[in-house]
């Protein structure tokens, strides 16, 4: 949990680029 500090701090752009939704709904409907 503690190996990559920053990948949580910083989680990828392409995520939030690809699915925009996600963060607003990460869970299904």
């Amino acid at each position: 949990m503690h190996d990559r500090p920053q990948e949580e701090s910083t989680p990828p752009p392409v995520y939030a680029t690809a699915e925009p939704q996600a963060i607003v709904a990460p869970y299904p409907p």
